[in-house]
């Protein structure tokens, strides 16, 4: 027996179309595309019984025709909520590369997974655990960049620990471990756009909210395929409409990865190159030529022409969900910012050190990418790096030979290159090693005239043409312009820098309340003498225009002139601004400011935030001190370094916080065995503060 059915979703006047509809069908000749006729027994055929009425039956037949994803050693699950992401997660760049998991240089995955994860877990014992944390984000089918990073620090104790005091139930949830540091497919729980799912590599940990699918390594690039399918997605949404989808609605999905396409390779290089083409990208790549756009559309033409209904042996009907990906491909993978803004973003990275200017002259230094699951490199292939693969230090820069004998972005070279080294008096640019420049063109840290020698490096005599062009595009009379201004470089380096909801430039610009001097610091050199170096700076710029204000008072006496006037004043607002901005100094540095890059940019630049010129990120920073004045964040270094008595006395009765800071010896806390982790965690358990939403939402 048949039932009608209507559906009325694109009808604006309700009334109206259920009166037609109920009509024609009185009449034996239904509109076809709001009634349907159906027997009910047909809608079980779809797991869970939904209404799925208006598809035909080859299509509700597909959940009986094909096996479920879960099954024959497939899986799908969810992972690590730490129930506090502002204090165990940061974005990549701002912890230091020696404490990221290297699971690059450990056993091939592929050879053997569980001796690959013992390995990892090991690693994290051993100064190596900051882990890329796949947390779901934006909608982002295909490719999926792991911009965060999670600290599991002997293998996640702190967050394991991580519990109410006084009743002993956990807040974070550590989940499905023995699926950590294991390659799969990884998808947001939540998106606006619609399903979609990208590469999760091996050596990562998934989230709660970035569920991830596992297969078989030999089938993982077919499953990425298969996922990202139109097809795939009119099955969820067959299943839900709820733009939200749990891991059981994942694993009853009809399977099936035998099909004819064979462009997943062709699609693998093309995000492969897209992956590479941005700096905040672990796999970022100096170009000169950025053929980004190219390769944005060779994804969209590989979709659009050769994934059609091909996976269900080319179900007709299947062609009503073909619509999805291809048509906002391009404003997902292209780049946010201007050409000239990232030019000359790159090149402040080469001013510093950040960035390897040699690379982008000879390209014949740039190393091939690995497979896309295979482990995220420590530093990018861009990364002026030493023979040991980390951050380069003035006596310890590889060498032209160390680079192209890189076998990939992950590997060291082989013996003997491995070795091969040059010292900064052979680097062609001249780096601050202690991180610090200055906007002040008498000053030989001068940060402009560090920029010009980049690009007199890389455009030779054509140096000044590619100045003009980069400001004519910028809309500012010079570089100096652009750069002192904080509307203008760093309020595009901050939101470059922004990711999941952490602020996290790298690039420093501390000012004077007029705005005439800049000290710029270079974030990952930051060390506890740091700002005595820029003292010093200060104290000498000082001097030098002290002696200029003797002279111009001189001039003034002689002449007694508006300009020699003028010249007085504006010297004596200016030696008052330095002065205070050396007095602000001196006091954070005596707090005592010691900072550690594992707290992450936010805690670290809070002292700061007098200095910083940029409004909202001002406001933001002075929030974030009020709250480690009031002990919100005693979890941080930086706050054991201020008050070292007060984050004790909390140590004495938190494991949590006392294996933050190393002192489980005065902790009067038992530490949490997995057994106890399970049975006291409380599902309405909630910290004295409000924890991150973990539901993620499209976004930056």
């Amino acid at each position: 027996m048949t039932v009608p059915f209507f559906r009325l979703l694109k009808s604006e006047d309700k009334e109206s179309a259920l009166s037609s509809a109920v009509a024609s069908l009185r009449t034996k000749m239904p509109d076809p595309a709001t009634v349907f006729q159906i027997d009910p027994a047909k809608l079980s055929k779809v797991p869970n019984s939904p209404f799925a009425y208006w598809v035909g039956d080859e299509i509700r037949e597909l959940f009986t025709k094909y096996p479920p994803f879960e099954g024959e050693g497939r899986t799908v699950k969810q992972g690590l909520a730490t129930a506090d992401d502002f204090r165990f997660v940061r974005a990549w760049w701002e912890v230091p590369a020696e404490h990221r998991l290297d699971a690059g240089n450990g056993l091939d995955w592929r050879e053997n997974l569980p001796a690959f994860q013992a390995w990892c877990r090991k690693r994290t014992h051993e100064g190596k655990y900051w882990v890329p944390f796949a947390k779901g984000g934006e909608y982002s089918p295909y490719y999926a960049d792991i911009h965060l990073v999670v600290n599991w620090k002997n293998e996640g104790a702190e967050i394991k620990n991580f519990a109410d005091p006084k009743s002993g139930k956990t807040y974070s949830r550590p989940q499905n471990t023995e699926f950590y540091f294991q390659p799969g497919v990884t998808y947001p729980f939540r998106s606006s756009k619609g399903f979609s799912c990208g590469a999760l590599r091996a050596g990562a940990i998934f989230a709660l909210q970035g569920s991830s699918i596992f297969e078989s390594p030999e089938n993982l690039k077919k499953c990425l395929v298969f996922f990202n399918s139109d097809e795939v997605r009119g099955l969820l949404f067959l299943i839900t409409s709820a733009n939200a989808w749990q891991t059981g609605y994942i694993s009853i999905i009809p399977y099936n990865i035998i099909f004819n396409n064979s462009y997943e390779n062709d699609l693998i290089n093309a995000l492969n190159y897209i992956d590479s083409a941005y700096e905040t990208k672990n796999y970022f790549i100096i170009r000169r030529e950025n053929d980004v756009k190219k390769y944005i559309k060779i994804i969209a033409d590989l979709h659009k022409n050769n994934f059609g209904a091909v996976i269900f042996d080319n179900i007709e009907s299947l062609n009503q969900f073909k619509d999805s990906h291809a048509k906002i491909v391009d404003e997902l993978y292209s780049e946010p910012f201007s050409y000239g803004e990232s030019y000359i973003s790159i090149c402040i990275g080469c001013c510093f050190g950040r960035f390897d200017i040699r690379i982008a002259c000879n390209p014949s230094l740039t190393p091939s990418l690995p497979d896309p699951f295979d482990p995220l490199p420590v530093c990018p292939p861009a990364m002026l790096v030493g023979t040991d693969g980390l951050p380069a230090r003035p006596e310890n820069i590889a060498s032209e030979a160390w680079l192209r004998a890189r076998p990939n972005a992950i590997t060291l070279p082989p013996e003997p290159f491995r070795s091969q080294k040059i010292t900064a008096s052979e680097y062609p640019l001249e780096i601050p090693w202690d991180g610090i420049l200055v906007d002040d063109p008498e000053d030989s840290r001068d940060i402009i005239s560090r920029l010009r020698a980049v690009l007199t490096y890389l455009h030779g005599t054509n140096a000044d043409a590619k100045e003009r062009e980069l400001c004519s595009e910028l809309a500012v009379r010079d570089l100096r312009e652009y750069l002192r201004k904080p509307s203008l470089f760093f309020n595009a380096h901050l939101k470059r820098y922004s990711k999941s909801r952490r602020k996290a430039p790298i690039y420093w610009p501390l000012q004077t309340r007029d705005g005439r001097y800049t000290l710029w610091l270079y974030y990952p050199r930051l060390t506890a003498d740091t700002l005595y170096g820029c003292i010093n700076i200060l104290e000498a710029k000082i001097r030098l225009e002290q002696r200029k204000l003797e002279l111009a008072r001189i001039d003034l006496e002689k002449s007694e002139g508006k300009a020699e006037r003028t010249r007085v004043e504006e010297l004596t607002e200016f030696i008052a601004a330095l002065t205070e901005m050396k007095e602000e100094l001196e006091r954070v540095a005596a707090l005592p400011y010691k900072p550690n890059l594992d707290d992450g940019v936010q805690i670290t630049a809070a002292p700061l935030w007098r200095l910083f010129r940029l409004t909202s990120l001002q406001k933001e920073l002075k929030v974030t001190w009020e709250k480690l004045e009031n002990g919100d964040y005693d979890w941080a270094h930086l706050a054991y370094s201020i008050w070292p008595d007060r984050v004790r006395e909390k140590c004495r009765n938190d494991r949590s916080l006392a294996i933050a800071h190393g002192l489980e010896n005065i902790c009067e806390q038992k530490p949490l065995t997995d057994k106890d982790e399970k049975k006291k965690r409380g599902r309405k358990a909630k910290p004295a503060f409000e924890p991150d939403e973990e539901l993620e939402y499209d976004e930056d």
